[in-house]
């Protein structure tokens, strides 16, 4: 832990055992996950407890595009309780690689992630909020029926949480979680990629569609 750290006792102890635990959590995020084994999806972690809704396609986008366009979100908090949570928002478009032959056609994420604080018993901000997305795939394979797909998305970045409670406030240095690598099956009308996992404190969810 980052020398700053001992300074946390202007927290309230309950907020500052859920931050220590978050931060060494966040620590090891960022792990490829195993393949998957039978058609339930798969990753290194899952979702918010809400199912996220696909973000709708604009209405001046050409019609002809081969794309995907939906969000993937973390969902952090502390099994124990906790005075903050945090939440990793991933919105994005999938754009087809032209390269990309008909059988396993590939989509390459485009947008950005913003990590935000849930509020609880004390509030923060976190910075910095937002990032680009590094590269990363969507990867469909159309030899099996329903057809496959997996894909690594995001990234893990340092951050700071400037915290405040009822007795003072600190600063926390954290490392947001915001790298996923899933898989799984498409819907069965093969116009939606949805799933949840859980890892335990840590949650993910996505939901991605074509535009109609």
């Amino acid at each position: 832990m980052p020398a700053a750290l001992p300074a946390l006792p202007l927290l309230r102890r309950r907020a500052v055992g859920a931050l220590f635990f978050l931060a060494a959590l966040l620590a090891a995020c960022g792990e490829a996950s195993r393949p998957a084994t039978d058609d339930a999806p798969t990753g290194l972690i899952a979702p918010a407890a809400t199912p996220l809704q696909s973000v709708a396609a604009p209405a001046s986008a050409p019609a002809a595009e081969d794309r995907w366009q939906g969000r993937f979100r973390a969902h952090l908090k502390a099994r124990s309780g906790g005075d903050l949570e945090f939440i990793v928002d991933g919105n994005v478009t999938l754009r087809r690689d032209p390269a990309s032959p008909a059988s396993a056609p590939v989509y390459v994420f485009d947008g950005r992630q913003t990590l935000s604080t849930v509020w609880i018993n004390c509030t923060a901000t976190v910075e910095p909020a937002v990032q680009p997305l590094p590269p990363g795939a969507l990867r469909i394979d159309t030899s099996t029926n329903p057809p496959r797909y997996s894909f690594e998305a995001g990234s893990v970045w340092d951050a700071v949480v400037h915290g405040r409670c009822a007795n003072g406030a600190a600063s926390i240095p954290m490392r947001a979680p915001g790298r996923l690598e899933a898989s799984g099956t498409l819907s069965a009308d093969g116009t939606t990629i949805a799933g949840v996992l859980d890892h335990g404190e840590l949650r993910w969810e996505w939901s991605f569609s074509r535009p109609h």
